[in-house]
């Protein structure tokens, strides 16, 4: 598929304005989201007393970036084996919002320059997807930026943060969105049937939340 940004912020929600987190507007929006969750009711049964308190704001960036094939590929990180979630998943730069931190999209810069050296500088957030409540209990807003004068740059020479990052790598967006390539897995834990979906790529797997959001970027780019 041939895109550029434009088209692609074109087909991105739109971005909010610049504000402080309103922490009751997160939570009423948070329990909405909790209320409304599908996919992930099943999933939810096998955890004890969640509640609404629990919910965390959080954000990851999703960045595009044109390689050498001319191509759009999108940016992605293999967690650190020894963390405590989501150990060792392939996962976007993210985490969860900071008191110091203005708003949502100020956390996902913040956390991508901390994890894999990105400077905020050559990032352009030019829409986001909609929120995601994960199974760790956070509710996530993910963005979509491209990586502006990158003039060669080589992902792999990035300075990552080995306490957090084990790899960072990027896959092609057009594989990515790619309906052929998205799969719905079945499991059963605790005799509570569920579901998610999954991406597979070389020897990478990329499910869950992360998997989601992909699926939810091809909805809306094609």
């Amino acid at each position: 598929m041939n895109m550029d940004s434009a088209f692609i912020k074109s087909r991105l929600l739109s971005l909010e304005s610049c504000k402080n987190l309103d922490w009751k507007e997160f939570n009423q929006s948070a329990k909405d989201a909790l209320d409304k969750t599908s996919e992930l009711t099943d999933y939810l049964k096998l955890f004890d007393n969640i509640q609404l308190k629990q919910i965390r704001p959080a954000s990851v960036l999703i960045t595009l970036i044109k390689q050498a094939d001319n191509q759009w590929h999108v940016i992605l990180t293999k967690r650190a084996k020894h963390l405590k979630n989501h150990a060792g998943e392939i996962c976007f730069p993210g985490g969860k919002f900071e008191d110091a931190d203005l708003n949502l999209q100020q956390t996902a810069l913040r956390e991508t320059q901390e994890e894999i050296g990105l400077e905020n500088i050559d990032l352009k957030i030019i829409g986001k997807l909609p929120e995601q409540i994960t199974i760790s209990q956070f509710y996530v807003t993910p963005y979509v930026a491209v990586l502006e004068n990158v003039n060669g740059l080589n992902i792999r020479d990035l300075l990552i943060d080995k306490n957090e990052v084990e790899e960072v790598f990027t896959v092609p967006l057009d594989y990515l969105i790619d309906s052929k390539n998205q799969k719905v897995v079945e499991r059963k834990i605790k005799n509570i049937s569920f579901s998610y979906h999954s991406i597979e790529y070389n020897d990478y797997i990329i499910w869950g939340a992360t998997a989601r959001m992909l699926v939810n970027l091809s909805r809306l780019l094609n």
